[in-house]
């Protein structure tokens, strides 16, 4: 006999908040994933950058990118086996090189922006940090910078035939593809006058969340989607639940959880014997 079955939860959602804070990593870490699955949580919000401030930052990009790119090409053909690291392995670190949640685009995070006030204009310079930082609004704006120099300025090709035959230093590189090229053109580029930028500070990343996101960047790799929710981030999430209509009540109100009220779990169609008679 064919007979269908639900997948439930095998716990019935209690008050959130208490509940949440007990979760370990890996649990937070499959929550980010349910968010995406459909499983109620609500996608945590990208920070947005500050489009006029990409002309002043292409070249710090550039030049960041570049190097950043060298050290993963190097490490990624010491580790391979000789002769099989190739054009391709290159492409790859390239279409990660603007990406703040992999590794590869870590760099982005290392750098932290302020305001050079010169006379009647205002510079943005970068410096950079020994803590992979939280990828707030100078981070994203980073994002921005980055993937402009790549998408419309950088010639990757050439790049990646520079990396592939290893002949230049970084800094060499960094000469040809950025401070002699398009990316730092008419570099320094002052901020617009009637422009009030707001600095944000530089807060380092926790070792642990960034160990998650690590995680999380290589499930998406593999098509798997999820969003990063820390404890205080699931928290928040759980005291406002109310914006889905629960509040302080169960979301279930006075229903059995799992739909199935006073009758027996297999329905009645079974009787006693949940897997029809004889069986």
């Amino acid at each position: 006999r064919i007979f269908s079955a639900r997948l439930v939860s095998m716990t019935p959602p209690s008050r959130p908040a208490a509940a949440l804070r007990r979760l370990s990593p890996l649990v937070l870490l499959a929550a980010g994933v349910g968010a995406q699955m459909g499983m109620g949580m609500p996608p945590k919000a990208s920070a947005k950058g500050e489009w006029k401030e990409v002309p002043s930052l292409l070249c710090d990009a550039c030049s960041s990118g570049v190097k950043a790119a060298f050290t993963e090409v190097a490490h990624q053909r010491s580790e391979a086996v000789a002769g099989t690291f190739g054009e391709d392995d290159i492409n790859s670190v390239l279409e990660r090189l603007c990406d703040p949640k992999n590794r590869i685009g870590h760099h982005l995070r290392r750098l932290d922006v302020y305001a050079d006030e010169r006379r009647s204009r205002t510079l943005l310079k970068t410096r950079q940090m020994d803590d992979v930082g939280k990828c707030g609004v100078e981070c994203e704006t980073l994002v921005l910078a980055c993937n402009k120099v790549m998408d419309e300025m950088m010639d990757v090709e050439e790049l990646v035939v520079a990396l592939y035959k290893n002949r230049k230093s970084a800094d060499q590189l960094v000469e040809e593809f950025c401070k002699e090229a398009e990316p730092c053109e008419d570099a320094p580029k002052p901020l617009p006058p009637s422009y009030k930028r707001k600095d944000h500070p530089f807060v380092p990343m926790d070792e642990s969340e960034l160990s998650l996101e690590s995680m999380m960047a290589e499930m998406n790799s593999m098509g798997m989607g999820g969003n990063l929710m820390t404890a205080d981030d699931m928290e928040a999430y759980a005291e406002n639940m109310d914006g889905y209509g629960y509040g302080d009540m169960d979301p279930y109100g006075d229903m059995d959880p799992y739909g199935f009220g006073n009758m027996d779990a297999y329905g009645d169609a079974y009787g006693d014997d949940p897997y029809g008679e004889g069986l």
